[in-house]
Order: C-alpha cells, then sequence, then structure tokens
C-alpha cells in the first residue's frame, strides 16, 4: 500500500468517524438526497384547503371537486352553504391552485362575474404556487351584498385556506 493510499483511507476513517460522532450527539448531517417533489396543483385536493371547523365558521357544507373550467389539467373546488330556509341567502365559494406565483396578490378583476355579488381573490403561496379564491352570491340575497362585503368574504377564506395549506406536511 503506498502513503497516498495509506493516507486516503485514513482520512475516510476520519470523516465516517466524525459522522458517527455528530450523529450521536444529535447534530444534524446534512443529507445527499434530493428535496421532495412539491406536488403538482392538479395532485392537491383543493377541497382539502378549508377544515370541518373552517367550512362551519364560513357557513359551508363539503366541498365538490371538479375539472377547473378556466385551466385544463387543473381541478377546482365548490362550497355553497345548502339554505335550508327560504329566507337564508345563497352563498358559493371557489377555490383553485395554480403553478406559478400570483400576478397579483389581492383582489383580481373578473369582467365575467358581477362586481355586485362576486369577488375573486388571489394570494401566493410560494414562488412557483398561487391560490385563487372566488365568493360568491348569485341570487344577491346577502344583506348589504355589494363587491366590498364581497371581497372581505373571498379575503376571510382565502386567510383560512393558506393558513391550511401552509400548515399541511409535504
Amino acid at each position: 500500500m503506498t502513503v497516498g493510499e495509506c493516507a486516503m483511507r485514513g482520512w475516510a476513517s476520519a470523516v465516517a468517524g466524525l459522522t458517527i460522532a455528530l450523529a450521536g450527539c444529535g447534530a444534524s448531517v446534512p443529507s445527499t438526497s434530493p428535496p421532495e417533489p412539491v406536488a403538482a396543483p392538479a395532485q392537491v385536493n383543493p377541497c382539502a384547503l378549508l377544515s370541518t371547523a373552517q367550512r362551519t365558521t364560513l357557513g359551508l357544507g363539503m366541498g365538490s371537486q371538479q375539472p377547473d373550467d378556466r385551466d385544463a389539467g387543473l381541478v377546482s373546488c365548490s362550497w355553497t352553504n345548502m339554505p335550508i330556509a327560504a329566507n337564508e341567502p345563497s352563498i358559493d365559494y371557489t377555490a383553485r391552485l395554480v403553478d406559478g406565483p400570483a400576478v397579483t396578490s389581492g383582489e383580481v378583476a373578473r369582467p365575467s362575474e358581477d362586481q355586485r355579488t362576486h369577488c375573486t381573490y388571489q394570494v401566493e403561496l410560494s414562488p412557483s404556487r398561487s391560490l385563487v379564491v372566488g365568493y360568491g352570491n348569485i341570487p344577491g340575497d346577502v344583506p348589504g351584498i355589494n363587491h366590498q362585503l364581497a371581497c372581505q368574504q373571498a379575503q376571510a377564506a382565502a386567510t383560512a385556506m393558506t393558513a391550511t395549506y401552509r400548515a399541511a406536511p409535504r
């Protein structure tokens, strides 16, 4: 064995011993494995973004997942309050996750929506993902409904969904 080979074995043994010693002391040893991939929006169920407690607070039933009508390949979720009394207003929330950062964080104008009873709110969750949340009261039967109130409702739902998303393990 040459002096160089002996030195290499000694160095390798020292590194292995140091790694074992550090691991035994509770120090973290850097991982050489690649980072876990983040799930694509189509793999994340947007209906899971509202917990039972959050849905109860918003007065909503279970969400219904469906193909997104704006982006092929993505899914969205829709929640309604399922009015049981004749005079109870009808409300609807929607959520969808999209690839890429939010173009605008905050209110997003949607010309196809009645601005008196609807609002869409967008939040950047990460540099590679954003959340789009909509609130609507199609019949306009929520007392005092206007665009500002609709946006407050969309923002409240977006805040709840963002908290759920960020708390979920990845």
